[in-house]
C-alpha cells in the first residue's frame, strides 16, 4: 500500500510504518486465565499515538481451523479461518491497545502466529497524500447496479473536464472477467500493483462501463 499511495501521489514517504509493540505465547490450555477460554494465547500490547496514528495488524497463521481475536480484553471477531477477515482496525486507548488471539480445541498446541504484521496508518502523511491526489483528479461522476455482484454487477464511470493523457484510477479490484464498454480505448489499461484498473482519458468527457 506504501508503494501504491507513492505511486498516485508522488510523496515519497510511507503512509504505514511498523508499529511498536511486543509479543508472547501464553500456555492456557488448563484455563488458569479465566478471562480467556482455555487454549494457547498469542499476546500482543501496541504502543500508538492515537493523536497521530491508527493502528492495524494482520496476524499471519499457520492454520484456518479457527481462533477468536480478543481485542483491549473484549471479544473482537472470528479469525484464521476460511472468509475470516484477516486485517483489523486496532482500536487504541491512551496511546495502549492489546491484541489476544487465543487458539482453542485439541490442536491448539500446533496452531501459530508465523508473522505478526502490525502498521501504524500516519494520518498526517495520509492527508499529504490524499491532497496531492486530490489535486491532480478530474471530477468524477459514477454510479453502481449491483456492485455487490461481480458475476451480474454493472460499474458506470463517467469523468468530466479532462486533460489528454491524464489517466483515471478505479479503486476496483481486478478479476478475471472484467470487461469494459462505451470507451475507445478498451485494449489500453494497465493494472497497478496488479489490483486497481488505471486507464488513459480523453479530452472532455470519458465514459466507461465496466461488466
Amino acid at each position: 500500500l506504501n508503494d501504491l499511495y507513492r505511486y498516485l501521489s508522488c510523496v515519497e514517504k510511507d503512509v504505514f510504518a511498523p508499529a511498536d509493540f511486543t509479543s508472547s505465547r501464553i500456555d492456557n490450555t488448563e484455563g488458569t486465565d479465566d478471562k480467556f477460554p482455555a487454549g494457547i494465547i498469542y499476546h500482543y500490547e501496541i504502543n500508538s499515538d492515537s493523536d497521530k496514528y491508527i493502528p492495524y495488524a494482520n496476524l499471519i497463521t499457520n492454520t484456518e481451523s479457527g481462533a477468536t481475536l480478543y481485542m483491549n480484553g473484549e471479544p473482537c471477531i472470528a479469525y484464521s479461518k476460511e472468509m475470516a477477515p484477516s486485517m483489523v482496525r486496532v482500536l487504541s486507548r491512551n496511546g495502549k491497545a492489546t491484541l489476544d488471539l487465543v487458539f482453542t480445541g485439541p490442536n491448539a498446541s500446533e496452531a501459530e502466529v508465523v508473522d505478526a504484521q502490525i502498521y501504524n496508518l500516519d494520518l498526517s502523511i495520509l492527508d499529504e497524500a490524499v491532497t496531492a491526489i486530490r489535486s491532480t483528479c478530474d471530477e468524477i461522476k459514477y454510479s453502481f447496479d449491483e456492485v455487490y455482484s461481480i458475476t451480474s454487477g454493472e460499474c458506470k464511470i463517467e469523468a468530466n473536464n479532462n486533460v489528454a493523457g491524464n489517466r483515471l484510477f478505479i479503486s476496483i479490484p481486478y478479476d478475471k472477467g472484467w470487461q469494459m464498454k462505451d470507451w475507445t480505448l478498451d485494449d489500453q489499461y494497465d493494472l497497478i500493483e496488479d489490483t486497481f484498473f488505471s486507464v488513459p482519458i480523453e479530452l472532455g468527457t470519458t465514459s466507461i462501463t465496466m461488466y
